[in-house]
């Protein structure tokens, strides 16, 4: 009798020893699994780019100043716990996290909340007390809030006017839905960690008189057009197609997020607090650089290629890909990338990794790349082969992501060595 209660005891303590093992491998899966589930309400709710950054940067700012129980957070107001020693950490970012997401997509509470359950069981599983699980969860939940009550006033709901002009060279209304300009107060949104919305703002965009200005016009102008015919273009149309990011997918943001899920389930060595700060730095970078450009996208208010194309050279030109309804100048996406890149080659410590990319436009299709920096090309590229940038526009968004990722890098990391 007692043998049998000490080889089921035996078998007990290898059972949670190998739990503890698979914790220790898996570390961050809870992360990854919570960012593929948000991704998902992203997808079906149809989020702009620009909300889907702001939400991505609160969520994951809390959940990293939870993990940190207060200490050297992202937001000074955030409360520091009375007891630290009751609250388990993992538990204290999960919680915020959980609790935010809740907030933002409600109908997908039931959803998330079967994530919640497996993950709750999880950490019961490694052997963790009811009583530190539950007190991180509140805590997280009290960070969340406290990230939350600090943007109502961020100006991101609020209304401006925005009335398109007819004059050469300023953006107007495109066809075929002549939608309505998106966001134009978007540059007017608190930033996370920049000192302001126009503190990297691109210069101005060429002038229309200029050699620069023709060339990326004629560049656009057979590259970009719709119903085109030879092998380049079909190539080029699968590009533009792939990297194309508009409604019901996951968004530029979600693209970078997804890249970064894959290479750190791969690097098993990372720690849990290290996979939350690289999606806290990341998704904050994106989100001031979707502030940045939408300030100078309506701070110079440059028309599309095929407002310019049919007043000057054919009325009958159509762009590959419909416009999005906000102004040219600079491009969203290439800023996107040149953010994204630029941080993930800090938390890599290089620009030479390999990996893989999925897209929502065109399913099926993976794209392998070497670089961090060939894949932010590409995708920059894709706007003009799409017909919807110029490439001046292109290589301004590039450098504004790239300025403002690095400004953002550095004040993080001041933050976190403090």
């Amino acid at each position: 009798m007692n043998l049998r209660l000490s080889a089921a005891s035996l078998r007990s303590g290898v059972f949670f020893f190998l739990l503890s093992l698979f914790a220790h491998a898996g570390e961050g899966e809870c992360v990854f699994r919570w960012t593929r589930l948000f991704l998902d309400s992203v997808r079906q709710d149809s989020t702009t780019p620009a909300q889907v950054s702001r939400r991505l940067a609160i969520l994951y700012s809390a959940a990293r100043d939870a993990y940190e129980l207060g200490n050297k957070p992202l937001l000074p107001s955030v409360p520091k716990p009375l007891n630290p020693q009751a609250i388990d950490p993992t538990c204290a970012a999960m919680g915020a996290l959980f609790t935010g997401v809740e907030l933002f997509y409600p109908s997908h509470k039931a959803r998330y909340r079967k994530e919640l359950e497996t993950f709750l069981w999880e950490q019961k599983s490694y052997g963790l007390s009811a009583a530190k699980i539950k007190a991180g969860m509140t805590y997280g939940k009290e960070v969340v809030l406290t990230h939350l009550k600090d943007r109502e006033g961020d100006g991101s709901s609020n209304k401006i006017t925005f009335v398109p002009s007819d004059d050469p060279g300023k953006w107007r209304r495109t066809p075929p839905s002549y939608r309505p300009p998106e966001l134009p107060h978007w540059g007017k949104v608190k930033p996370f960690l920049l000192q302001s919305a126009h503190q990297f703002r691109a210069p101005a965009p060429p002038a229309r008189d200029s050699d620069a200005y023709r060339n990326a016009m004629n560049e656009v102008l057979t590259i970009g057009r719709k119903n085109s015919s030879g092998n380049d273009k079909e190539k080029g149309e699968e590009t533009a197609q792939f990297w194309s990011c508009f409604s019901y997918t996951s968004t530029p943001s979600g693209h970078w997020n997804t890249i970064l899920v894959d290479l750190l389930k791969k690097s098993k060595e990372r720690k849990f607090v290290e996979i939350l700060n690289a999606f806290a730095v990341l998704n904050v970078a994106l989100a001031d650089t979707a502030i940045t450009c939408w300030e100078t996208k309506y701070y110079y208010r440059f028309w599309r290629p095929e407002t310019a194309i049919r007043f000057a050279e054919d009325e009958s030109w159509k762009p590959l890909l419909e416009s999005p309804p906000h102004p040219e100048y600079v491009s969203g996406h290439s800023s996107f990338a040149g953010a994204g890149a630029y941080i993930l080659q800090k938390l890599f410590k290089t620009d030479e990794v390999s990996f893989e990319a999925t897209s929502d436009s065109v399913p099926g299709v993976i794209r392998k790349y070497e670089s961090f920096e060939k894949c932010a090309r590409e995708m920059g590229q894709s706007r003009i082969l799409g017909g919807i940038h110029f490439s001046f526009s292109n290589e301004a968004g590039l450098k504004l992501g790239k300025h403002v990722a690095t400004y953002v890098w550095e004040r993080f990391h001041q933050i976190s060595d403090h």
